[in-house]
């Protein structure tokens, strides 16, 4: 646990995002503006994104959003996404809930606006949380070596001519 936590044991800072998404500069910037008024995120994006679905919560709302540098430290199984470096960067930047980013252009060429729901730190995982992992990974290697020894001490033997009699589909 104390040689691999650092790197193995270390959970990446993720966000949840809500996002708007506009076809032009214009439309991002009159979005922005009615989110700077007090209007509402989700009656804003029901009103103007291309996918008003990803600002209500049925897509991006239930995803955690990590950096793409911290994907290696993520388990398959966990239910992440990531955007593209621009994008990643503006809905990063937001410093608290219900904060709203800028408008930037995506790799999609597309406008995108960010509300930040919720973020959770990274965090150190305690020995207790990953203790089975830890005893299952270790009892596989066990194993493996075991194996390994084995097939290091056994002995091959072939017999190519007892095999001529035998038929060949």
């Amino acid at each position: 646990y104390e040689a691999n936590k650092a790197i193995v044991f270390l959970e990446p800072e993720q966000i949840r995002v809500r996002q708007l998404t506009v076809d032009s500069e214009d439309k991002a910037k009159a979005a922005l503006v009615k989110l700077l008024e007090g209007v509402e995120f989700v009656s804003v994006a029901e009103q103007m994104s291309l996918h008003p679905e990803t600002a209500q919560g049925s897509l991006v709302d239930q995803q955690w959003v990590v950096r793409a540098a911290a994907l290696a430290a993520v388990r398959e199984e966990d239910t992440v996404r990531r955007l593209d470096p621009a994008l990643e960067q503006a809905a990063f930047a937001i410093d608290k809930p219900g904060g709203i980013s800028s408008y930037v252009k995506g790799m999609d060429d597309h406008f995108h606006i960010f509300q930040l729901v919720e973020r959770e730190p990274s965090r150190q995982k305690p020995l207790t949380e990953v203790a089975d992992v830890i005893r299952n990974y270790l009892e596989l290697q066990q194993l493996s070596e075991k194996s390994k020894a084995l097939r290091d001490k056994a002995k091959v033997e072939s017999f190519p001519e007892r095999l001529t009699a035998v038929e060949q589909p």
